[in-house]
């Protein structure tokens, strides 16, 4: 049997014709950390969709609150503890919106912006200029001054 002693010289010409494992290696490495960044936003991402969407159906109770502690004044005396109640409520469930980066703006008043107003109709009044808002049925919200 013949046994083949490797030369120096073939080993560095198998090195120099063989795959360049350290271009592939930098290669990979920058994939890995592409997906890594990608995975990350992604998970941001949803994450804030997520607390957009139970921030957004927060916001229908707090209107609800609000109506309720409207009407409180009118209520009777025993109603008005209740009636307290409910505007205690109320105060830490804009507390937990102010947290969260939830703020009302004003839209009476105010030019007609199709990004952040939703119309229902058009009325012509004589207190108000064209194209502003005249009267709101829901308060209007941001999140963190979007």
């Amino acid at each position: 049997m013949d046994s083949v002693e490797p030369t120096v010289e073939g080993q560095e010409r198998e090195r120099d014709d063989g795959p360049d494992y350290q271009d592939l290696y930098l290669r990979t490495l920058a994939e890995f950390d592409n997906f890594r960044k990608r995975t990350e936003r992604q998970r941001s991402e949803s994450a804030l969709a997520g607390r957009r969407d139970m921030l957004v159906e927060l916001l229908d109770v707090v209107d609800n609150f609000e109506r309720a502690a409207a009407a409180a004044p009118e209520a009777s005396e025993e109603c008005r503890a209740v009636a307290a109640g409910y505007v205690a409520i109320y105060r830490q469930l804009q507390r937990l919106l102010d947290a969260n980066g939830v703020e009302r703006f004003e839209s009476v008043g105010e030019k007609f912006d199709p990004n952040r107003h939703e119309a229902i109709t058009t009325v012509a009044s004589a207190e108000v200029a064209a194209d502003h808002v005249v009267d709101e049925m829901r308060s209007g919200y941001t999140l963190n001054g979007n």
